[in-house]
């Protein structure tokens, strides 16, 4: 009788037969990483900000020039080139603006949560640092940022925080005692007394000099640095585009 023929084993798993995770793995390539659960305008710029973990305010708006449209309670519209955009600011801020129909150009910051988006104006760059720092304090948005702002300026908050002056703080409409605390545990020593202070809302400024000095002050450079950028410039640069990536170069060099 013949001897049946052996059964040969099942050949061994390669490359190919792996996972997807564990092929790319095996390749040398890495991984692509998930795509977030939520979707929308909100999450991707929460998700693709410093590889998907910062969440909050966003640099998209930095400054807004246009036309004052119409003012509300605690809001303004402004018209740019057509387009209008609604702008949350602090009591300060409103009662600084120009009548209805003047140019002007403010700071801001677009905060993009899951919920929405919101944009915020401001008096000058000192109130719009202010406006990050109280708004990256835990369980403190920009509402609450902006009642606080409406009751204390950014050299009287710094003075409030750092002398611990818990009444000055639950001034604010929202903020109680428990809120203060955390606002001086957080901040003391991050707000400069005194520093920072730019020029008003003022009707726009006309010419390219001046428009670029206007877009390197509400990219967060002071005064001083971008007047001095854009002098440095004038004769090697034309135009507002050119002479703000000419200026920024050299501020980048120092």
């Amino acid at each position: 009788m013949a001897c049946p023929r052996p059964v040969p084993d099942p050949p061994l798993p390669g490359p190919r037969d792996a996972p997807r995770a564990g092929r790319s793995r095996a390749l040398g390539t890495r991984a692509r990483r998930p795509w977030p659960r939520a979707r929308g305008l909100a999450a991707a710029a929460a998700w693709n900000r410093n590889g998907g973990r910062e969440k909050g305010a966003a640099w998209l708006i930095s400054f807004l020039r246009g036309r004052v449209a119409a003012l509300g309670e605690d809001w303004v519209d402004l018209d740019v080139g057509g387009i209008g955009f609604r702008a949350a600011l602090s009591a300060h801020a409103l009662r600084s603006l120009p009548p209805v129909g003047a140019e002007v150009m403010l700071p801001t910051v677009l905060t993009l949560r899951e919920d929405g988006a919101s944009l915020f104006a401001f008096h000058d760059e000192s109130e719009r640092r202010a406006f990050r720092a109280l708004a990256g304090v835990s369980g403190v948005g920009g509402r609450t940022a902006l009642a606080v702002l409406s009751v204390l300026r950014p050299e009287a908050l710094a003075a409030a925080v750092e002398t611990e002056d818990l009444a000055a703080l639950t001034a604010a409409p929202g903020v109680g005692r428990k809120t203060a605390q955390r606002l001086v545990l957080e901040l003391k020593g991050r707000l400069p007394r005194g520093a920072g202070r730019s020029a008003s809302p003022q009707p726009a400024p006309a010419g390219p000099e001046a428009e670029a000095r206007a877009a390197l002050l509400a990219l967060g450079y002071s005064e001083a640095e971008a007047l001095a950028a854009v002098d440095a410039v004038r004769g090697e640069a034309h135009g507002i585009a050119e002479m703000v990536r000419a200026a920024l170069r050299r501020l980048a060099r120092g």
